[in-house]
């Protein structure tokens, strides 16, 4: 089931509006960060989000009660590439292929299994940072002869540029909600995080909390 995109230029020309709703599946996020990044365009601002269905209540949903996601993200670069990427969220045929060569091996989650991480990321402003967070959770791991990883209930991220006629460096703020329905999968994400994000990187400011839930022990 293809996403619904809409995608719009700010009247100046120097920023990209982009609304995406679709069925929940892994690395969402990742997909459509990255895809900004090869494009040599910023996020300045995002949030993600669950829509939970009320008829969602039975173990294996049917396609009619399925979890929903919206996705909204702000973002900025060149006129050029601004535009480039516009066209290239409404070519339908165009997203197709690129969702298909990229599909996690993973199953979508129940979001009401698993032990649920808190994330809150303070940084130095570089390209790629959400994308990199969401990869590493939505990375597929192998436990047992299954692939699993973890999937994002909540999302938001701001750009805070530094103002001022010194200027400065613009920060980037981060805070998320992930379910992971595996205990070792939920150390390895939180271990991987924090090599990427907070070990011998002074000016990185990560919070991880972890609360357990009904989830897979091994």
């Amino acid at each position: 089931m293809p996403d619904n995109i809409s995608a719009s230029l700010a009247p100046d020309r120097d920023g990209l509006s982009v609304e995406i709703s679709g069925v929940d599946r892994p690395n969402i996020i990742a997909f459509y960060t990255r895809m900004l990044d090869a494009a040599n365009l910023y996020i300045d601002s995002l949030s993600f989000h669950l829509k939970i269905c009320p008829t969602f209540i039975s173990p294996t949903p049917s396609a009619h009660d399925k979890v929903r996601f919206i996705l909204e993200i702000y973002a900025k670069g060149a006129s050029a590439g601004l535009d480039h990427m516009a066209k290239k969220l409404k070519d339908s045929a165009s997203m197709r292929e690129e969702k298909r060569v990229t599909e996690a091996v993973c199953p979508p989650i129940d979001w009401r299994n698993g032990s649920y991480l808190f994330g809150k990321l303070h940084l130095p402003d570089r390209p790629g940072i959400t994308a990199d967070v969401a990869e590493i959770i939505g990375k597929p791991r192998l436990i047992q002869e299954n692939w699993t990883d973890g999937n994002f209930i909540h999302m938001l991220a701001q750009t805070e540029n530094s103002s001022g006629p010194l200027g400065g460096v613009p920060y980037f703020h981060l805070h998320f909600q992930a379910v992971i329905p595996e205990e070792s999968v939920c150390r390895d994400i939180i271990r991987d995080l924090n090599l990427k994000f907070s070990q011998d990187h002074p000016a990185n400011h990560l919070e991880l909390l972890t609360i357990p839930g009904n989830i897979s022990r091994h």
